[in-house]
């Protein structure tokens, strides 16, 4: 099997056309995973979030003292921040398919 981890220059430089070309020629395109190098953000940006949104939460809680309204207006922001990177995420992974596809 084959890990390939993608960006965008992937199948622009000659050796990883190479690579590619040569794997898929004596192999079944199922045999290989591909991992946009996105994922590694979206995983730091989720941490990121949820330290975060704890962190505002503490303090939002102990200046202002209403629990219920802190609380959402933190999900809101976090969960806004969130949903931004994974639609990134997810229209890079369909941009892969399609790049994959053609090639």
């Amino acid at each position: 099997s084959m890990l390939v981890l993608y960006s965008d220059i992937y199948l622009v430089r000659l050796w990883t056309v190479y690579e590619l070309a040569s794997f898929l020629s004596q192999r079944e395109i199922g045999e290989m995973t591909v991992v946009p190098v996105l994922h590694a953000v979206v995983v730091c940006v989720f941490f990121i979030c949820m330290t975060i949104s704890n962190a505002l939460f503490l303090l939002a809680d102990r200046f202002f003292g209403n629990k219920q309204l802190t609380q959402l207006v933190v999900e809101l922001i976090m969960g806004n921040v969130s949903f931004f990177v994974v639609r990134q995420w997810f229209r890079e992974r369909a941009a892969i398919d399609v790049r994959l596809t053609s090639f």
